[in-house]
């Protein structure tokens, strides 16, 4: 009597060491136990299954593999009454093949002691067994557990061919077969998988320095390559390219290997939006140049930010307990925080009308120490994504160079801080509640994967005013009219080389920012403002001054 064995099924898993693209694939999982469409069947021997199998009413069947019921698997049985030889046939759609195809699959026969043995075929002009006259592979006996199985088919590059599994095996028990691929392995395919200097979004101007880049370059086809240069090109908001470097070339990069190249990177001379490109380049032609490339923004303005500004979740402490979540800033310049932006979740409306508040912590040996300065509250609203803006309570809080931590302050309600997946730095993000299991901060991601996001927390600066002299003569500068209504002129009564200005609402928020021409009068528009006290921050290569402005 045939036994079916009820063992643990070890998947070996078959890896290329080139990039790879999907031509075809099988896996027969969602079709309802049926084949799926374009699927043709052969029963060729009529033979009658032994009643232990009755279920097999076809040459193949899709079933659950019965050493695992969650996995769906093509099924043939060679198990016969009266015994005999099996000869059915499982054949496969047309599949049009391009250039370096390779066929992949998974097979078993679950009894060891009555293994099943096959032949795959192929046909390269009908879906007819009898046109299937190429051996592509065989065996009289498959092993009993989880088997990856390949066979090249370069010899068929640019035809449409029929593959078929035919299980030819003489009274033995069950042949299963699932994960059929056709793939399509590159001769040449480089790749940048990675950067470094993406940890930050939003980068205030007097932080910004020098913003270098750190990329992988991989070598993900099947042939060795030579000459593997990385080229940053940086573009400012009017696609002017205002930087270009080379990386030190990598002489040659086997088959699966990696190298980091170091760039020097662009130091922003002027606030703005700038777009970094990194392009990848070789002396063969590659295969597959969407890899090639990495392309990502930068603001650079008077705000720190570590996200994307795509919503994908919250996360609170919970009712009930107080605490703080926060990520933590680096300041390299002596600088001045005048507000911190935030969003928060309140989808239920149960915060509606209470009040939370911001805090800057200074840290200790890498862990947050000690509020040194906090916002004043602000009132939350019935809105599910609320940005929130809350000024420091002094006005303006001086921060030396050093590492900060940005919180938002949990009472007893469940205060919700939206977060955002594209961009984590681990050891950046962190809360912080009583009963903790730490005892106290912890960063998110030791709570689990889920976790490792960043807040959107965002704290704003206003640059200490500062000259080569130390100071800039207040009337160096002047505005005119102030008050002003749909423009106002900024009289550079001392000609001054001007940079940029940024117009700040009274909590401290950009409302507007400006390239100066250098000239010694600039017309700015500022007819989008509404009615208000506003106040400007004028940057000159000799320094920078900030002065009050009214719209009427």
């Amino acid at each position: 009597m045939k036994k079916k064995y009820s063992l643990l099924v070890i998947i070996f898993c078959f890896y290329f060491s080139g990039q790879s693209q999907t031509i075809f694939f099988e896996d027969f999982e969602g079709t309802g136990g049926t084949f799926p469409t374009g699927w043709t069947l052969f029963n060729v021997d009529g033979l009658t299954p032994n009643a232990s199998v009755s279920y097999m009413t076809n040459a193949w069947i899709v079933r659950a593999d019965p050493n695992n019921a969650a996995n769906i698997m093509a099924t043939s049985t060679s198990w016969y009454t009266p015994a005999g030889v099996s000869n059915d046939w499982m054949m496969s759609p047309p599949i049009t093949l391009t250039n370096n195809n390779v066929l992949s699959w998974d097979a078993y026969s679950p009894d060891a002691a009555f293994p099943d043995g096959y032949e795959v075929r192929i046909s390269t002009t009908t879906a007819d067994i009898a046109a299937s006259s190429v051996v592509l592979f065989s065996t009289t006996a498959e092993s009993s557990t989880i088997t990856n199985r390949s066979v090249d088919l370069s010899a068929y590059s640019g035809q449409t061919v029929y593959i078929s599994w035919r299980n030819n095996s003489n009274d033995k028990f069950l042949l299963l077969v699932d994960n059929i691929e056709v793939i399509s392995t590159l001769s040449y395919d480089s790749n940048i998988s990675a950067t470094s200097s993406n940890e930050y979004s939003r980068i205030p101007f007097s932080q910004a320095g020098n913003l270098n880049s750190n990329i992988t370059v991989s070598n993900l086809g099947v042939n060795a390559m030579t000459n593997l240069v990385v080229t940053l090109n940086v573009y400012d908001l009017a696609s002017t390219l205002v930087y270009t470097e080379n990386s030190t070339p990598i002489a040659s990069l086997a088959s699966g290997a990696n190298q980091t190249v170091n760039l020097v990177g662009y130091t922003p001379t002027t606030s703005g939006s700038y777009t970094f490109t990194h392009v990848l380049t070789s002396t063969e032609t590659d295969s597959d140049l969407l890899n090639n490339t990495i392309s990502y923004s930068k603001e650079i303005e008077n705000t720190y930010a570590r996200d994307n500004n795509i919503i994908t979740g919250s996360l609170g402490i919970g009712a009930g307990t107080s605490g703080q979540l926060g990520q933590e800033f680096e300041i390299v310049n002596p600088t001045n925080i005048v507000s911190v932006s935030f969003i928060l979740n309140n989808s239920d409306g149960t915060l509606t009308g209470t009040t939370t508040y911001a805090t800057i912590w200074d840290m200790v040996a890498g862990v947050p120490n000690a509020i040194i300065a906090q916002t004043v509250p602000v009132t939350i609203v019935s809105t599910v994504n609320n940005l929130y803006t809350a000024n420091i309570v002094s006005g303006n809080f001086t921060l030396t160079p050093g590492t900060y931590l940005i919180a938002i302050e949990e009472g007893t309600l469940n205060i919700q801080v939206a977060n955002t997946d594209a961009i984590f730095t681990p050891g950046t993000v962190w809360v912080n509640w009583p009963t903790i299991p730490s005892g106290s901060w912890a960063n998110v991601e030791t709570f689990g994967a889920n976790f490792a996001k960043s807040f959107v927390i965002r704290p704003n600066f206003m640059d200490i005013l500062s000259t080569n002299n130390n100071q800039l003569d207040t009337d160096s500068i002047t505005l005119y009219p102030n008050p002003a209504k749909n423009n106002i002129r900024i009289l550079n009564n001392s000609e001054l080389n001007l940079i940029n200005a940024t117009i700040y609402d009274i909590s401290g928020r950009i409302v507007s920012f400006y390239n100066l021409n250098n000239n010694s009068v600039n017309n700015l528009d500022i007819s989008k403002l509404s009615t208000g006290n506003y106040t400007i921050n004028i940057q000159s290569e000799s320094g920078a001054i900030t002065k009050k402005m009214i719209i009427n």
